[in-house]
């Protein structure tokens, strides 16, 4: 429909949108099916708040704002987080034959939580408050073992899926019992029994009273697990899916990457206050009526790199933009202020050329307008040395620039978590370039460097 009508939709804005339509249709639901089929391939959904979207809807319907100003804003607790799963996992899923009404079970455990009394159910007759507390205790736990969950399906460990499974169904459990609600059925209790009798870790799917459970097996078991799994759950009503999880190749998703991109640009110009301070205005020169020199004598220039390159002037631009349309339109403009005054320039981060070639004009235009020039290439302390190479390539740069942003990576929700290899990489990237005559250095993006980081980088070869 978006190719129809020629929109130009990211990944994020045409998920949130299909929310949106599905929120107006129905009033349950977390929308991780909305999620799952947007983006493909294996996600982390964490659900946006109901109210606070059906309260933006409705200032939509009064005129008070508009639908293109919700897909751009920030939702609360809102989230979807690619996984980075190999092709060593495969997915199993059963059918109990039995289908489930995701409204009635929620409805059913937020009765629950408001009547708080469980006379039937528990004879401790729990308070309400207490109740509460005891479903509020529930999400936190949860949302741990998901995290937990999502990071062994990352690593590709069975051992701890099936811990995390295992986990999961205790919290459900305890949830059912509290709320007096079925969430699994004998048939899905079946199910995860001939899964975990098999060594594979399985649990409910959705708000579970029935409908499908899951089951996770090496790729290399599986044809010989599902056969025997198959006729295990055949016997007991339970039908196994022929489903397997949408491939997915995170080279091709230029909506994610430009939408961050673009994001940066959008928050620098909202930013942007002509008048704001930068130090300078806190300096005043003393006056020096007899400078005893020529004009011609003054030399502006400054020696980088060990002194090996001479910059005219001690200023340069620096790392900016890069990934997105907007991003190379901003380069090219710098490119051209660059080569017309003679100053150094580094592009943004590359990251986004090395995860897909398309990418990569939106940086090499930086050298198409500044061929002569002083250029510096950007990666990530997470690349490889091949990939630092890459990017050298790509703008047949003069020196690498590598920065360290492990505070903005955390608050990413696509953002990486491992920054275990960061220094190995770096003297890895060090030693590559070296032979290629290319200088690196190192900056931090924003939090600063600590005396003891600095002498670490120089011990690797910065």
């Amino acid at each position: 429909m978006c190719k129809w009508y020629g929109l130009t939709l990211t990944t994020p804005e045409l998920c949130k949108l299909a929310i949106i339509a599905s929120s107006l249709v129905k009033k349950s639901g977390s929308g991780g099916d909305v999620a799952a089929s947007t983006y493909g391939g294996w996600v982390m959904y964490r659900a946006y708040n109901r109210e606070w979207l059906e309260a933006e809807i409705e200032m939509i319907e009064s005129g008070d704002s508009s639908l293109h100003k919700l897909l751009r804003k920030k939702w609360p607790r809102f989230e979807v987080k690619r996984l980075k799963v190999g092709a060593g996992l495969r997915l199993l899923v059963g059918w109990t034959g039995n289908p489930a009404s995701s409204a009635e079970l929620v409805g059913s455990v937020k009765a629950g939580v408001k009547a708080g009394d469980l006379t039937a159910h528990n004879p401790a007759k729990t308070s309400a408050k207490a109740y509460a507390k005891t479903y509020e205790d529930f999400c936190v736990q949860s949302e741990k073992c998901v995290q937990k969950i999502a990071n062994a399906l990352e690593n590709g460990r069975i051992d701890a899926l099936l811990s995390g499974f295992a986990r999961n169904r205790a919290l459900l459990k305890d949830l059912g019992e509290i709320t007096g609600t079925l969430i699994e059925t004998p048939k899905l209790t079946r199910l995860i029994e001939v899964a975990n009798d098999a060594g594979l870790p399985s649990k409910t799917s959705g708000a579970g009273g029935g409908d499908c459970g899951i089951a996770i097996a090496r790729a290399e078991d599986f044809d010989a697990v599902f056969a025997r799994i198959e006729e295990e759950w055949q016997n007991s009503g339970i039908e196994a899916l022929g489903l397997k999880v949408a491939e997915f190749d995170e080279s091709g998703d230029l909506s994610l990457i430009e939408q961050r991109k673009d994001d940066h640009i959008e928050i620098a110009y909202h930013q942007y206050n002509a008048q704001a301070e930068s130090g300078f205005e806190h300096v005043r020169f003393i006056p020096n009526a007899l400078p005893q020199l020529a004009l011609n004598d003054v030399d502006t220039s400054v020696r980088v790199f060990d002194k090996t390159t001479k910059w005219d002037t001690p200023l340069y631009i620096n790392a900016m933009t890069g990934g997105s349309k907007k991003g190379e339109n901003i380069n090219e403009s710098l490119a051209r202020v660059a080569a017309k005054t003679g100053l150094a320039m580094a592009s943004g981060s590359l990251s986004a050329a090395l995860k897909n070639p398309q990418l990569a004009e939106t940086f090499s235009v930086i050298r198409r307008f500044n061929p002569r020039g002083f250029v510096m290439a950007n990666v990530s302390a997470g690349a490889s040395a091949e990939q630092a190479i890459k990017a050298v390539e790509i703008l047949q740069a003069n020196a690498l620039q590598i920065h360290l942003n492990a505070a903005q990576e955390l608050v990413m929700s696509e953002g990486d978590r491992d920054f275990s290899a960061w220094l190995n990489n770096i003297e890895e990237i060090v030693s590559a370039l070296d032979s290629m005559k290319v200088p690196v250095v190192v900056k931090e993006t924003g939090c600063g460097m600590s005396a003891r980081d600095v002498l670490r980088l120089q011990n690797v070869g910065v």
